[in-house]
């Protein structure tokens, strides 16, 4: 939530791990199919996305190893600016709404600082492209227009506010849930689900994750609050998940739903 520092070092090439797969012909389509990973801390990052026999996608995510979570650093790169890397999604993910995945971590927190604080993950799923999304500015003319200009009610998930001041370069406006107390004596900053939006379109997903969760080898999966219409034809998440297994750090948008634009 704050201007940011790139990444650009590619780490290694796309891994696909698809299931069913052999030399003989088969229909079955199903399989989790990698992207390109970039190295964090002393380990790696990367996309993924799960597809169905029929090659549907079914989740989205992002996947940390355990060793990714030791030597990050402890302060930002600059003032306000945390380490930020982006990640493309595998191409079997071009059915969703979502084109890529833009990482910050935030060695000392950021703003409001009596919240979030504590070193931690924002993981942004976003609906636009790269270029899109690295195009917002506020040294371009009209970037106070296009901050204000919301999508129409019916686009937003049910219950999210857009935060007041909340547009920051290269990301856009934030919505927070409405239902969540967001008061210091009642709320502790584990994990929380922000959304986002520039000029008039709900551009992005945002998990943020306190590395002090991830250690703690969560099982989390919550319902994802919906919007009422969709703005493009495409598979929505029903769904958002933080999960561990012995290799790896799992954030994930999953229970993929067809839906098309109203």
């Amino acid at each position: 939530m704050r201007e940011l520092v790139r990444l650009t070092g590619v780490f290694v090439g796309v891994v696909v791990l698809a299931a069913g797969c052999s030399s003989s012909a088969s229909t079955d389509r199903a399989g989790t199919y990698e992207g390109a990973g970039q190295q964090l801390g002393n380990g790696t990052i990367r996309t993924y996305v799960a597809v169905d026999s029929d090659g549907h996608p079914t989740e989205i995510g992002v996947r940390l190893t355990k060793a990714a979570l030791d030597g990050l650093p402890a302060v930002d790169p600059a003032p306000d600016q945390p380490l930020t890397i982006d990640l493309p999604l595998p191409s079997q993910a071009a059915g969703t709404d979502f084109d890529h995945v833009t990482v910050n971590w935030n060695a000392q927190g950021h703003a409001p600082t009596n919240l979030f604080g504590v070193p931690h993950f924002d993981f942004h799923f976003y609906m636009t492209d790269m270029a899109a999304q690295h195009a917002i500015d506020p040294t371009v003319v009209g970037y106070s227009e296009a901050a204000s200009n919301v999508p129409a009610p019916q686009y937003v998930p049910q219950d999210y506010l857009m935060v007041p001041d909340s547009a920051f370069p290269m990301m856009g406006v934030h919505w927070v849930d409405g239902t969540v107390p967001l008061d210091p004596s009642q709320f502790h900053f584990t994990q929380i689900l922000l959304n986002g939006s520039w000029d008039g379109k709900y551009t992005f997903i945002e998990p943020m994750v306190t590395r002090a969760y991830l250690l703690s080898n969560p099982s989390l999966t919550q319902d994802l609050k919906q919007p009422q219409a969709f703005q493009k034809t495409g598979y929505f998440p029903t769904r958002y998940s933080v999960q561990h297994d012995a290799d790896f750090y799992t954030v994930a948008l999953t229970g993929m739903a067809h839906h098309d634009a109203a």
